[in-house]
């Protein structure tokens, strides 16, 4: 039953209690967008008498050329009890203070003469945002107010554009809510630790020291002032599942709001947490506040989902790494409904424009080049798989094609900046030229003048032309984050040269190896962007003689820019350009009419039969995780967390796995809506669990664990190892580190045979240390160390198991003796299964149940596929 409303209208007054069915105002009722999917809300926000909030909501095209659309976005936490100002009767009200669990707090925002009620935090925000402005009109996107919530068909359709409407917003609010006593210490080492860099090689480990921390001005470990920095993180601002797409869309400009401070740039932020985890602080606030370091933590995964966001896709395997990271990532963060832990990220998988539009989502006859006019006006031809051009590239082409004369003179300026970068750079790689001559000082002042006329240029033009339309924006954005790419560089390298080129040792100094390696990069790499930016002749398109044939090369930039992105932009709203399709059944709008377990479902399905393997069945967490009972074995809860790293997982940067125990197999799934919680796979059993460790492995128990494992290896396991390819104390340390060094490395390198036996003399399986000298000594504990680390992933919410034919595994904590060991077509790790014997067998199909992936050392490669019974069977797992 709904709870009633207490409607706060006065601070200093009592509430008034309302319930659904009988409010004393007459409510807001939304007018109807329109159908062509191209158009928003926005709400005109402005001060009424006695601090009451007074609004105008009313309808815009999200883009329209000739009349560009200005506005905040607002990204807040919808309910936030711990940092609202909740104000009754003079009193400020806890967050457990009784009053909210039995009411649903509200205050009134007045639209014409009706009343919306909205929460205690979008009021505070509402109220900061009018007192920024000086109480003048605010033009805002707000998603609790803009979007009809009782309609879910819009909500659906709004929620695809959400991406996009943060994007195009002059400015993100990211409102964390009312400031505490250590707002204002974070929000100014915030603003320290973004203005620091670590990008020099050998700095790393000089920064983990007081006084390096001193020199650079900021705290030593501890104090108050990290203390607040994790407070803030924890925030459930931070924690929001909305914020991955949020911090994706934003524009540099986009600020961070905390009760009345000063806002501090959202680029702030970013960077300190760039920094503190490139410097390895990071390790250290973990340390010392452990249990408040998960905000931090989040956030970094959020800007690693950032960066293979921004990196494209231009292949499928790409794109398949964007949507893993989103998923992963994703499972950390809050959702109030568990079905946004999908639809949150549709727009992530879907993004800007690095879509693969020739996939099985497209359209049937979707399939060639389309010749593409407006009015006669333009003719242009667009290549539907070029469409995958990033950000970037469009930016250029933008700047080398329009005729607008602040972007020819912003070209201009990066033009000069970074050819003065290769300049700079060529007199470091060649030290022993004689730079005292006067055509050379003549030169180099010209140089440097251009450069830093254009860093001036370009912050010139993203302050004040950056709004104009969606052109300047792109050309904005991308020109300051090339600045930002190589400010450092910039200036620590003109100051290299302003100070030491005329001096004995300038020579000495650019001729060190890391200084050599260091600019040759910055050349390249400055060097690529002028090659970049240098204007291109007009390409000519080859025609093949058929206008609906056409096989066109040219970039999409054609004729008139103005003209081209209207025309851009029906094109999408009308889906020539189809969104992803997050489900099996084909949905690619959020189906919020959907139960969770159908969307979840519906979504691994889709997942298995685009990527053609079985790398998704290791996101399966262990059955005594579960928060949502109902679903599949072969589900993820999406829900929750997965604590346990996949075997399945990728090679860092790579498409690619560590292992190929099916060998190039494909996932060939069955899988019909009608009987939706059974998928039919190709399997082969290779073996059946026969011991299995009593525990699990805990922080800092590998000891004590060691010697219950040999014991079982020495039962279970004979002399030698299955297939005769190593010992069996070799296949126990190679299964407790899943053949993988700390360092990626797989198989692992036979030192860490070594290391497992520093390992068994520490734990006083094999002999004591007091017969050691003090420097053996520190090799053994230093060796136990490394095969700690290693074994710490792999075996964290894993048993080790035994197999009849005496394989060694590694194994689902829910494994139990019994269960079948099975390669399945299109995996490359074996699965646990377990025989369902309540189910029925259907036309001799054994149905079984997921109980996860493993490692089982001698077959994790393919070797399983030469055996001579091997034979794919059909299995069903429910």
């Amino acid at each position: 039953m709904a709870k009633p409303y207490a409607i706060v209208d006065n601070a200093q007054g009592d509430f008034k209690v309302e319930t659904l069915g009988s409010l004393s105002v007459p409510t807001y009722q939304y007018d109807k967008l329109p159908s062509q999917g191209d158009h928003f809300r926005l709400l005109e926000l402005f001060p009424g008498e006695g601090g009451r909030l007074d609004c105008k909501i009313v309808i815009d095209k999200i883009y329209d050329s000739e009349k560009p659309c200005r506005y905040t976005a607002l990204s807040y936490c919808w309910q936030n009890p711990q940092f609202d100002n909740l104000v009754i009767g003079g009193k400020r009200i806890a967050a457990d203070d009784p009053i909210r669990s039995t009411y649903q707090i509200c205050h009134s925002l007045w639209c014409n003469d009706k009343r919306i009620l909205i929460s205690t935090s979008l009021r505070d925000a509402l109220h900061e945002l009018l007192a920024q402005s000086g109480n003048q009109t605010v033009r805002l996107w707000v998603d609790a107010l803009c979007i009809n919530q009782d309609d879910l068909a819009e909500r659906a359709s709004q929620v695809l554009l959400m991406q996009q409407i943060y994007h195009n917003a002059t400015e993100v609010c990211m409102w964390l809510g009312r400031e505490d006593e250590f707002s204002s210490l974070t929000f100014q080492l915030l603003g320290t630790l973004a203005s620091l860099d670590t990008r020099r090689p050998g700095q790393q480990q000089e920064l983990i020291n007081p006084q390096a921390m001193q020199r650079m001005g900021v705290p030593v470990f501890p104090s108050e002032d990290w203390e607040a920095l994790t407070r803030l993180l924890e925030r459930p601002y931070f924690r929001r599942i909305w914020i991955l797409q949020e911090m994706i869309a934003a524009s540099l400009g986009s600020k961070l709001y905390c009760g009345g401070l000063e806002p501090l740039p959202w680029t702030a932020l970013t960077a300190s947490i760039i920094f503190l985890d490139r410097s390895k602080w990071i390790s250290q606030i973990e340390a010392q506040y452990l249990s408040r370091s998960g905000g931090l933590s989040l956030m970094l995964s959020a800007i690693s989902v950032g960066v293979a966001w921004m990196k494209g896709a231009s292949t499928p395997a790409e794109r398949l790494l964007i949507r893993r990271e989103a998923i992963t990532a994703g499972r950390r963060f809050d959702a109030t409904d568990p079905r946004d832990k999908i639809f949150a990220l549709i727009g992530i998988i879907n993004d800007f424009g690095h879509r693969d539009l020739f996939g099985e989502d497209s359209p049937e006859g979707l399939g060639g080049p389309q010749t593409v006019t407006k009015d006669g006006t333009v003719h242009a031809t667009f290549k539907l798989d070029e469409r995958g051009k990033s950000k970037e590239d469009i930016a250029l082409e933008i700047m080398q094609s329009h005729h607008d004369e602040c972007i020819k003179k912003l070209h201009v300026a990066l033009l000069d900046v970074f050819r003065g970068c290769v300049r700079v750079a060529d007199i470091i790689l060649q030290p022993e030229e004689d730079y005292t001559t006067e055509p050379f000082l003549n030169e180099y002042a010209a140089i440097t003048g251009k450069t830093i006329s254009g860093l001036n240029y370009i912050g010139q033009f993203r302050k004040d032309f950056r709004n104009i339309s969606l052109d300047h924006q792109r050309c904005a954005d991308f020109a300051w984050n090339a600045f930002t790419m190589f400010s450092s560089g910039i200036s620590s390298y003109i100051q290299l040269i302003a100070e030491f080129c005329e001096t004995d040792v300038f020579v000495e100094i650019c001729n060190e190896p890391e200084i050599i390696e260091e600019v040759s990069r910055f050349r390249e790499a400055t060097a690529w962007m002028v090659e970049s930016l240098e204007p291109k002749p007009p390409s000519q398109a080859e025609s093949s003689g058929s206008n609906d044939k056409a096989k066109i090369k040219t970039p999409l930039v054609v004729g008139d820019r103005a003209t081209l992105d209207r025309l851009e932009y029906a094109i999408k709203f009308e889906r020539q350009y189809p969104d992803w399709a997050w489900s099996a059944a084909g949905w690619t709008m959020p189906m919020y009419d959907k139960p969770v377990e159908q969307v979840y479902t519906e979504f691994m399905v889709k997942c298995i039969r685009d990527d053609g393997n079985l790398d998704i069945l290791g996101d399966v967490e262990d059955s005594s995780s579960r928060k949502i009972k109902g679903l599949p074995s072969w589900v993820p809860d999406f829900s929750i967390p997965m604590h346990r790293v996949p075997f399945t997982k990728w090679r860092t940067g790579k498409a690619e796995g560590f292992y190929s125990a099916s060998g190039s197999s494909k996932a060939d799934p069955k899988w019909d809506v009608k009987d939706a919680g059974v998928l039919g796979l190709s399997g082969y059993k290779v073996d059946e669990i026969v011991a299995l460790a009593s525990k699990e492995l805990k922080d800092d128990e590998t000891e004590e664990r060691l010697q219950e494992w040999t014991a079982m290896i020495d039962q279970f396991v004979g002399t030698t190892y299955p297939a005769g390819s190593c010992d069996k104390i070799e296949g126990l340390w190679r299964t407790l580190i899943g053949d993988r060094s700390v360092d990626g490395e797989c198989p692992a390198q036979t030192e860490y045979g070594a290391h497992f036996d520093a390992l068994q003399r520490v734990a006083d399986v094999k002999e004591g240390m007091d017969s050691l000298s003090l420097s053996s000594s520190n090799t053994v504990v230093a060796g136990k160390e490394t095969f700690v680390r290693a074994t710490a992933e792999v075996m964290s919410e894993r048993k080790l198991f035994v197999t009849k034919k005496g394989y060694i595994g590694a194994g689902p904590l829910s494994s139990r003796v019994g269960g079948g060991v099975y390669l399945l077509a299109g995996g490359h790790v074996p699965f646990v299964l377990r025989n369902e014997s309540d189910t029925n067998l259907l036309a001799g199909v054994p149905r079984m149940s997921l109980v996860g992936d493993c490692y089982v050392h001698g077959i994790m490669h393919g070797e399983a596929l030469l055996w001579k019974d091997f034979g794919w069977e059909d299995v069903q797992i429910v």
